[in-house]
């Protein structure tokens, strides 16, 4: 069974022991400080969170009393600061009062908690039910920012045809991967130019534009119901059936080939050796190669 953090939280509070976690209280402001001030709490408001580096028994909460984005999202840029960071989050009210005031752990346990910690990009695409994670996980950073990164009530549909579009022919869209980069680093103030050269270093594969007719091709291979749900538009994906090193690699060395300029050179036979796909073939951007690959398509000489 898994640890309840919440209340091995209290359990350390209590005993006086240090936790690695934070505790950040939702619904819980200026006012309510006062109430506890004479139970050895020590607070910290969101917006001079960055002054402090230890966690020992902290306990978080927003000043603002309105959940503004604006005033949330200027109070949240101190968690892409700390690689470490590890965040339990309750909602406060009279019943966590009277847990803390008389110490009581049986209270602690009624109460349901999200932990939020900084997740490794990769790991969510191994998963089995991505959109469930995401939807745990958005709820969770929700009630720390006070508004959803991916409004999943919204446009549930939309989130499950492209991650159904991943898990078939694996192609992520950017919008999708810039969500999930989001959730998962609690990168809230990154701009979208650097979500995506991070997305490209992670993946190892740059993002691409495809027309609509392209991606109707892609998505009448999935067996989910897509219709309507994504705009009419060229849209940007990641495509890893690709390794952009390893293609780099490969039309490195093809480059160096041809300039070579040897007559009896078997091209087929070097397409073969460094193991050219047709798929890596359509990827190359290089005008020379495309030329030469153009001719010796003309030639039969590949396929």
């Amino acid at each position: 069974m898994e640890e309840n953090k919440l209340v091995k939280w209290f359990e350390n509070f209590f005993d006086d022991k240090s936790n690695e976690e934070y505790l950040y209280l939702i619904n819980f402001n200026d006012a309510d400080v006062k109430n506890l001030k004479n139970h050895n709490v020590k607070f910290i408001d969101l917006e001079n969170f960055h002054e402090y580096i230890s966690k020992n028994n902290y306990i978080l909460y927003n000043k603002f009393t309105t959940n503004s984005k604006n005033n949330n999202m200027s109070s949240a840029n101190w968690i892409r600061l700390k690689n470490d960071i590890k965040i339990i989050c309750v909602k406060y009210d009279e019943a966590m009062y009277n847990a803390i005031n008389s110490k009581n752990i049986n209270i602690i346990k009624e109460f349901e908690y999200h932990f939020i910690e900084k997740i490794d990009f990769k790991e969510i695409l191994e998963m089995h039910d991505i959109y469930y994670f995401l939807k745990e996980r958005n709820l969770g950073i929700s009630s720390l920012l006070g508004y959803e990164i991916i409004p999943l009530d919204k446009i549930e549909r939309l989130y499950k045809v492209q991650i159904e579009l991943f898990k078939v022919q694996k192609i992520l869209t950017a919008d999708l991967a810039n969500k999930i980069y989001v959730l998962l680093q609690l990168d809230f103030c990154c701009n979208t130019t650097n979500i995506g050269n991070n997305i490209r270093k992670i993946l190892n594969v740059k993002s691409k534009s495809i027309t609509y007719k392209r991606l109707i091709e892609y998505l009448d291979k999935v067996s989910i119901l897509y219709k309507g749900t994504i705009p009419i538009k060229q849209i940007r994906v990641y495509d890893l059936n690709i390794n952009q090193y390893v293609l780099d690699t490969k039309i490195n060395i093809l480059k160096k080939l041809i300039k070579l300029n040897i007559d009896i050179l078997d091209f087929k036979k070097i397409f073969e050796i460094i193991e050219l796909s047709n798929i890596e073939i359509k990827e190359i951007k290089d005008s020379e190669i495309k030329s030469y690959i153009k001719d010796l398509k003309k030639s039969n000489t590949i396929n």
